[in-house]
């Protein structure tokens, strides 16, 4: 190879030049592919957490409304135990007042027995008026 004649020196550079240029263009190549690749990926990953998300707000949505049926049952119940009990607080306050030695026991209203779902003997129901 002779080095002295310039058109063999250009032409050796020039196929440098292109052998380093197509390596870079591979290198870049690859480079981009890989970023694309991860970018891709990220891109899924991201729209499966937003699915994810929307759904565990749909999931804590349902979850809310079932508390809120809840609360409602519950202050529901509330109130019925709240009457009970002063049903009970009324019954025991006429066991009280109207207890005499009666063998029959004392004359207690028949809508507050009612109202405890008849726990007491018929007996202790009243049977006419009241006996002060």
């Amino acid at each position: 190879m002779d080095f002295s004649n310039p058109g063999i020196v250009v032409a050796l550079i020039g196929g440098i030049v292109a052998v380093i240029g197509t390596l870079a263009t591979l290198v870049g190549a690859m480079t981009k592919t890989g970023a694309d690749r991860r970018t891709a990926q990220e891109i899924r990953l991201d729209a499966r957490m937003d699915a994810a998300l929307a759904a565990q707000d749909r999931r804590i949505a349902e979850q809310d409304a079932r508390i809120a049926d809840q609360d409602k049952t519950i202050d529901g119940l509330k109130q019925v135990l709240d009457r009970k009990l002063a049903t009970v607080g009324r019954i025991l306050r006429q066991i009280r007042d109207q207890w005499t030695g009666d063998p029959h026991g004392p004359n207690i209203d028949p809508a507050d027995i009612a109202e405890l779902e008849e726990v007491f003997p018929p007996e202790w129901i009243r049977r006419g008026q009241p006996t002060l």
